[in-house]
């Protein structure tokens, strides 16, 4: 039989079958915001089952990995030298202890994300050690940790080079010697952490700027809510909703201007030792009518003033999500829009967008648009974060239907029905070439 006799048939056969796998494939290209790119879908390795020691799997990860620790208290002195995610089972029962030998943790990797520990007992001695290192090394994601019973709870930078990129977000600093301490560190956001009863200053800012500090509560410290020395320069950082409640001394910054309030009708931050009255409102407090802040500004310095101290303590409200999608009865195979732009924060401004479509599809951004490939309801799902922290979620059934007068075939199941017409037509010509013979 001569050769040619099936060599188009087979090519078409090799056609249909790489169209058929194709038609299975699905790319997905969105990563989770806030985590850096490399620890997406990484593999997670955890402790104590696959390395008993948390040092063990950091150094047999590899970069991207995630480290996950079961609740138990390690006895460590850890050191993230790579870019992982390294996360606790709870952070009330996954401790590291230090046993005052060294810093709890060092972070001497960027892209490090460490969330879900207690961190304790770096040393509140004669050594400094510190209950998280972040060892001039930028966009750490630091969050949901309690560190206590350390020199400083949480250094970013040193002389030699500085931090940036860090987000330290929603930890309980307490009973440490200094809570947060930023040291020639810039462009970091401190938000939504509780500060209290450190043994001296809450938060320190030293050879520092272009930080936000918001949305934190900063009590009952036994020295300075937050403290610039006159030796060490910061200046340009905004620091608003925090809450300052009964620190032994307020605020000093030594002259250097800094930024106090978020403009109006945001707001400053709460002072508990502030006297002034609330009769009045608007911009410039002339307006009818009380606005949640002092007619008056708290004044720190000649240098410095919070336009709009808050008359009561500030407690961040989420975003609320909302979103829109065109066509209102889309069709399977028709591109669907959708808009998020009626989102709104409150007291603050949305940071991201992440969409679910309820068929394994996602996306980000203010707009996005998608295509179903079936019919059926599917579920959508928009969550807004905010520079705080906060997020909000809004879920909506979107119906896709047929066209009118139109049979939907799975596209695989007409592939199939072709590979084997070709099959039944190779077989039928060698039949018949048989025959001549």
């Amino acid at each position: 039989m001569n050769w040619r006799t099936f060599s188009t048939p087979l090519i078409l056969i090799w056609l249909l079958l790489t169209l058929s796998q194709s038609a299975r494939t699905e790319v997905s290209l969105v990563t989770p915001i806030n985590v850096p790119k490399n620890l997406v879908h990484a593999k997670a390795i955890v402790v104590p089952d696959d390395f008993e020691k948390i040092q063990e799997a950091i150094n047999n990860a590899t970069e991207g990995s995630r480290v996950l620790v079961e609740a138990g208290t390690y006895y460590e002195n850890v050191v993230v030298n790579k870019s992982i995610s390294l996360v606790g089972e709870c952070r009330r029962s996954t401790i590291i202890d230090a046993s005052a030998r060294s810093h709890v943790v060092t972070i001497s990797a960027n892209n490090v994300l460490l969330s879900g520990f207690t961190f304790r007992n770096g040393s509140m001695g004669a050594r400094s050690y510190y209950g998280i290192n972040v060892c001039n090394v930028d966009n750490s994601y630091i969050s949901n940790n309690t560190i206590i019973g350390n020199f400083v709870g949480i250094k970013l930078g040193d002389k030699l080079r500085g931090a940036t990129g860090h987000v330290i977000r929603n930890n309980n600093i307490t009973k440490n010697r200094y809570g947060i301490f930023l040291d020639h560190s810039d462009g970091n956001i401190i938000s939504g952490n509780i500060v209290s009863a450190n043994k001296w200053n809450g938060i320190e800012l030293a050879w520092c700027e272009g930080n936000v500090i918001c949305a934190n509560t900063i009590s009952t410290n036994k020295a300075y809510g937050l403290e610039i020395y006159v030796s060490t320069p910061a200046r340009h950082n905004v620091i608003y909703h925090n809450n300052f409640i009964n620190n032994t001394f307020r605020v000093s910054v030594s002259g250097y201007v800094n930024v106090w309030d978020d403009d109006y009708p945001s707001g400053g931050n709460y002072w508990s030792e502030y006297t002034g009255v609330d009769l009045y409102g608007g911009p410039y407090q002339n307006a009818t009518g009380s606005d949640g802040m002092g007619d008056t500004p708290y004044v720190i310095d000649g240098y410095n003033r919070d336009r709009y101290p808050l008359m009561n303590p500030f407690y961040p409200t989420p975003p609320m999500a909302n979103f829109t999608y065109s066509p209102e009865q889309p069709y399977a195979g028709e591109t669907v829009a959708f808009n998020a732009s009626k989102s709104t924060s409150n007291g603050g401004f949305i940071t991201s967008y992440t969409w679910g479509f309820g068929d394994g599809g996602a996306a980000s951004g203010v707009l996005a648009t998608h295509v179903y490939t079936s019919i059926g309801t599917f579920t959508v799902t928009l969550n807004v974060t905010d520079n705080q922290g906060l997020w909000g979620i809004q879920t909506k059934s979107v119906t896709i239907q047929k066209l009118a007068n139109t049979i939907f075939v799975d596209i695989r199941y007409i592939i199939a029905g072709m590979v084997v017409f070709v099959l039944f037509a190779v077989v039928l010509m060698y039949f018949r070439r048989i025959k001549r013979r």
